[in-house]
């Protein structure tokens, strides 16, 4: 049985954001395409924005976060964001991930107990996320399954919905 680890979670920033890019590349190998996100969050806000409008994502809000370790190593991932769609009652959860090394230690937990208080503070109603079906997703779609239910799947893609005014306890 592992014992769960002190981590501080902090927002991803200059300091940091190399490490969280290994981290979120090594965790989403599939996804090489979007990988570079976290890069452009922090060097250059306002790109992640314009390319999200191209795309015709529009992406009303975003912030990213890190899990460091006693030793200041990023260990884990964060971000929630907002839709322009769904701004008025829900967050999206993304890039969250921990590393390998330290899964089974109540950090992903933590990161989503985080995330969760933070779409609380923003007032909305609901946490999103999508997940797919690879292989190195398999962890976090088990801790999914205990707080969120299935909205819908598409392909590879699986939709969930936390409902915010229940308390729930990942």
């Amino acid at each position: 049985m592992s014992v769960p680890l002190d981590i501080a979670i902090r927002p991803l920033n200059q300091e940091n954001l190399c490490a969280a890019q290994r981290l979120v590349d090594a965790t989403f190998p599939h996804y090489p395409w979007m990988n570079r996100r976290l890069f452009f969050s922090v060097s250059d806000p306002q790109f992640l924005y314009r390319w999200a409008l191209s795309v015709g994502w529009q992406i009303t809000s975003l912030s990213d976060w890190v899990a460091l370790d006693a030793d200041n190593r990023v260990i884990g991932t964060v971000g929630v964001y907002t839709y322009r769609k769904d701004n008025n009652e829900a967050c999206w959860l993304s890039w969250f991930c921990v590393d390998s090394g330290f899964r089974g230690n109540g950090i992903g937990k933590k990161l989503l107990q985080f995330a969760i208080q933070l779409a609380r503070q923003a007032g909305k109603k609901y946490l999103r996320l999508y997940t797919s079906t690879h292989p190195s997703e398999a962890n976090a779609r088990a801790l999914y399954k205990k707080l969120f239910k299935i909205t819908g799947k598409e392909s590879e893609r699986i939709y969930l919905e936390l409902d915010l005014s229940k308390e729930v306890q990942p």
